[in-house]
């Protein structure tokens, strides 16, 4: 058991790409007391990388348009948000193809299972 007095030196963490690795760090180093105070420090400490600090923006942008409740799925506002919504994904594909086009294919389906099943209902 460590006590409040002891300083933990050094950490590991292993995680895949975008976890949370760098969140996880920035979080330690803020509750930790590292930065005194009066001293500015950015929404991430450790992305001192721009296009890795636009990756987080874009994620905490995405996380937000989420979280927006919609009236109907097919709403101007639900459709708004799902136009910025794809721009983001398509912003993050350029940094890691991969990665994004199974976002975009898991996205894809889950709307034609949404239209899938509205159809069945009449609707």
């Amino acid at each position: 058991e460590i006590s409040m007095n002891q300083k933990i030196r050094n950490v590991a963490i292993i995680a895949h790409v975008d976890h949370g690795k760098t969140t996880l760090v920035d979080a330690m180093l803020k509750t930790s007391g590292t930065f005194r105070e009066n001293e500015k420090i950015g929404l991430r400490v450790m992305d001192s990388n721009p296009l890795e600090a636009e990756k987080a923006i874009l994620g905490e942008y995405f996380q937000f348009l989420s979280s927006h409740p919609v009236s109907s799925p097919f709403s101007l506002d639900a459709l708004i948000i799902y136009g910025l919504k794809l721009q983001i994904k398509e912003r993050v594909a350029a940094f890691s193809e991969e990665k994004g086009r199974e976002e975009f294919d898991r996205l894809y389906r889950d709307i034609q299972n949404v239209i899938t099943s509205r159809s069945d209902y009449g609707l």
